[in-house]
């Protein structure tokens, strides 16, 4: 943040005229000098309350990701046949569920402990076309396109986090988080992959 400018008025009377000593000719030029103010501590305080409140947008849209991701992942795991997918998709849905708890806990300690996060409607969206999708005979491998989706979009919201100014503590728990996601999301691409494949 820039510390608000201070402008001082300078009266400056030109100078032949004052030599000159033609008084009823003096007319006087004003300029504005421009006067920096040291940062005061309000000045900071707004910055703190700044980067705080980007952290708590920052760490609300990540409780909405995984939440998505938590109910996708439900979803996902009640349409495919295959049992080693239903395994790993609700495995998934609880490790989401569980960061978005993570998170609302650095939410609280960041000052909104009321804050409930759910779901986004984009992400509803997105399951009722897994369901629409799984109904009109999409088999695993449609189900696995539809998962790899959200999970380029939680990659993205990891990555977009990460590249903020978030508090340490909150950094900590999106790197190691992010890290998880990345895998997961390699994960599906491979499955994604076989599956096509087949």
């Amino acid at each position: 943040m820039y510390a608000p400018l201070d402008f001082r008025f300078v009266i400056e009377y030109p100078r032949p005229i004052l030599e000159q000593s033609l008084s009823f000719l003096l007319v006087p030029a004003v300029r504005m000098l421009p006067n920096p103010v040291a940062p005061s501590a309000s000045n900071q305080e707004e910055e703190v309350i700044m980067d705080q409140n980007d952290a708590i947008s920052v760490v609300e849209k990540l409780i909405e990701t995984c939440r998505d991701g938590e109910k996708g992942y439900q979803d996902a795991a009640q349409h495919v046949k295959r049992t080693d997918l239903k395994s790993y998709f609700n495995q998934q849905s609880v490790e989401r569920g569980r960061f978005a708890q993570e998170l609302q806990a650095e939410l609280a300690r960041l000052g909104k402990p009321d804050k409930k996060v759910s779901a986004s409607a984009t992400g509803a969206m997105h399951r009722a076309w897994i369901d629409t999708k799984a109904n009109l005979g999409g088999g695993d491998k449609t189900i696995l396109e539809s998962v790899e989706q959200g999970e380029d979009n939680a990659k993205e919201t990891y990555q977009k986090a990460l590249s903020g100014n978030l508090p340490a503590t909150v950094a900590e728990v999106v790197r190691r988080q992010a890290a998880s996601v990345q895998r997961a999301h390699d994960e599906v691409r491979n499955l994604r992959d076989t599956a096509a494949a087949a």
